[in-house]
């Protein structure tokens, strides 16, 4: 299941090269390895923007949904692979439903400031982040910009779990953005495919 970023529900250039790498990425795993890939369709927003928690709460109720049938139908082993928004969707989704099985949790662009606690049974959890993802942080009156290097561990050690977690990891890909396009607008995405779906296989 991969979960796009708000990028993709504006329209905007970069939700379209986001996309454009994204469908490469489901054509591999479906033709080479025999994978079904279903993308995320978000629900229609009413006020408010895409990191809304209204919003993100509202998806991760039909991404529950969705997955029970994917489930019961299909009964068949589930990674979910969300960007930003979508990463947040379906990390809220595992800490909120205890016990159902996720093989591989993949987070693109997602920080994450502060303690989480995941319910569902998922079996390995990769943070990826574009080395160009600046963060801004407050310290009382004085701002620091912080880089994934700074923060991704920080974010991984946030995470705590109900059952045991076989594999966590940070990977950062180098000249890259928030939502893993290229950082100078130029150049292709083929390593990021490859990338991403080594992470889905393993």
């Amino acid at each position: 299941m991969i979960l796009p970023s708000g990028n993709t529900i504006l329209g905007n250039e970069e939700g379209e090269r986001e996309l454009v790498y994204l469908n490469a990425l489901a054509d591999l795993l479906q033709e080479k390895y025999s994978f079904e890939v279903v993308f995320f369709n978000y629900p229609q927003r009413r006020g408010g923007g895409s990191s809304s928690v209204y919003f993100i709460d509202k998806s991760r109720l039909i991404l529950e949904d969705l997955l029970e049938d994917l489930r019961f139908n299909e009964n068949g082993s589930i990674s979910l692979l969300g960007i930003s928004v979508g990463a947040e969707v379906a990390l809220q989704y595992l800490m909120k439903s205890e016990g159902n099985v996720v093989v591989n949790f993949i987070s693109i662009g997602n920080f994450i400031a502060g303690s989480v606690h995941i319910k569902s049974c998922c079996y390995q959890i990769s943070l990826v982040f574009g080395a160009d993802d600046l963060v801004e942080i407050l310290y009382g009156d004085h701002q620091r910009s912080l880089l994934p290097v700074d923060y991704g561990q920080v974010c991984l050690k946030n995470i705590s779990a109900l059952y045991p977690v076989i594999s966590s990891k940070v990977v950062v890909l180098p000249d890259r953005d928030h939502t893993l396009l290229p950082s100078d607008g130029r150049g292709n995405t083929d390593d990021t495919v490859m990338i991403l779906s080594n992470l889905v296989l393993n």
